[in-house]
């Protein structure tokens, strides 16, 4: 889905780094030299990078293992298709491509979609087509400011609203599309079967951007997109905006993981740790982009939703919380990428948080069964959650608390893709059961 008329203003020296895509290969389960302590990364993620077949260790990974998965997967979707292109994940199909409110077939891969119907008025950025308003600049579009389980959007220091994107890789796009996962009737229980899952190396991502400055434009220090979002969901106004990404959450399936890897990566300029916040200094030398220490000082709420009001943000738990040796492991890995990175490169800007699985891949993810960063959370996606007050939600400390489903059901449910976003009115499934094709290619007997 190539989009020339995004712009990458700062980092191309960086990203010409990963100018070589070669074919999937496994993470080595050996460890690579780099800075950094136990868990390290392997070179070949950077010289060479590629989504891993498979986690390494498969079944029997440990948490370092995890974390290594997600950095290479990380690495492979930022990775661009050619020197000082775009990130690989930028041409991936967003949601709205792939569920549409009048349930007809996605998106073709390759095609940056139109904007859904009647989301923006503005003349400037619409055009019409065939009898209906069409987005006229082929650049991503967004509206969506409300964060998963608290429902508030987060506003920067500058009180700026941050804005949340979400895309599916290829892979995961066949799977919808040969399954007709776009109709509602295709989703409905008793159709679609308990042994039905993602196949191997679908991807599922979802990022957050915040609202850059001039001079956070400037500084080189944010991967930066240009992007029509929503601002006015009354009067549907939108506009163009310069967007540097904040928050990175990466979804990913195996073979020997069903029930996906979730690992999450932020901006390190975004806030400091909760324990230290007055204490720790931003790697910019300048300000955090969502934390006032003389705002708020030692006594404020932090991460508490005001509505209108920049919140004061840190971040909970290191590493996403769990052991002592998953903490240990997510910063000796950090170190690790970020030592074997050019001086100059764009990402050494970003770091992994966590990464959460479940103990041999089984499915359901029990809570027992769960290992890794046990409290994971992004700042800039989970901002007010990260404690577990989640509305209605029981055993609220992971990805898995929200992302789950019943032993009767798929394990395609753990994704919320489908079923938040498939339209009521989309149509059936034909002959009340899944395409043959569908089945012949996910179904697990």
């Amino acid at each position: 889905m190539e989009t020339p008329t995004l712009r990458r203003l700062a980092g191309l020296s960086a990203l010409i780094l990963f100018s070589s895509i070669a074919g999937c290969s496994e993470v080595p389960g050996k460890k690579a030299p780099g800075a950094g302590g136990s868990c390290t990364a392997d070179p070949a993620w950077i010289s060479n990078p590629s989504l891993p077949l498979e986690v390494p260790q498969g079944k029997s990974a440990s948490d370092c293992n995890i974390h290594q998965y997600a950095w290479a997967g990380f690495i492979a979707a930022v990775a661009p298709r050619v020197p000082g292109g775009q990130p690989s994940f930028e041409g991936w199909m967003p949601y709205y491509g792939v569920f549409r409110a009048d349930g007809a077939p996605p998106e073709s891969w390759g095609r940056m979609p139109p904007v859904p119907a009647g989301s923006c008025q503005d003349p400037s950025l619409l055009e019409r087509t065939g009898g209906r308003m069409v987005h006229a600049i082929n650049k991503p579009f967004t509206d969506l400011t409300q964060q998963a389980g608290s429902v508030h959007p987060l506003l920067d220091q500058n009180g700026k609203t941050v804005y949340y994107e979400m895309r599916v890789n290829k892979t995961l796009y066949d799977f919808y599309d040969s399954c007709q996962m776009y109709r509602a009737g295709c989703v409905a229980e008793g159709v679609r079967p308990a042994d039905l899952y993602f196949p191997n190396q679908a991807v599922e991502i979802k990022t957050s951007w915040k609202q850059l400055t001039p001079t956070e434009q400037a500084s080189g220090r944010f991967l930066t997109i240009e992007a029509v979002i929503q601002e006015d969901p009354k009067t549907r106004h939108c506009r163009i905006a310069t967007l540097g990404m904040v928050g990175f959450h990466f979804t990913a399936a195996t073979t020997s993981h069903p029930e996906m890897v979730w690992a999450s990566f932020e901006q390190v300029d975004n806030n400091p740790l909760c324990g230290d916040r007055n204490k720790e200094s931003p790697p910019n030398g300048k300000d955090w982009s969502f934390y006032d220490k003389e705002e708020c000082g030692d006594d404020c709420r932090v991460n508490t939703y005001q509505p209108g009001v920049p919140a004061q943000v840190c971040l909970e738990y290191a590493g996403g919380g769990g052991s002592a040796e998953n903490v240990q492991s997510v910063k000796d890995l950090n170190a690790s990428v970020h030592g074997l990175l050019p001086k100059d490169s764009i990402w050494r800007n970003y770091e992994l948080i966590g990464s959460i699985y479940t103990k041999g891949g089984e499915v359901p993810p029990f809570q027992f069964l769960q290992s890794g960063s046990l409290k994971l959370s992004n700042t800039t996606m989970e901002t007010y959650t990260q404690t577990g007050v989640v509305p209605g939600v029981e055993d609220n400390v992971s990805c898995f608390s929200c992302h789950y489903f019943k032993s009767n059901e798929s394990p395609i449910d753990m994704s919320h893709l489908v079923l938040d976003h498939v339209a009521p009115d989309s149509g059936g499934c034909p002959d009340g059961k899944l395409p043959r094709a569908c089945l012949n290619t996910y179904y697990r007997k």
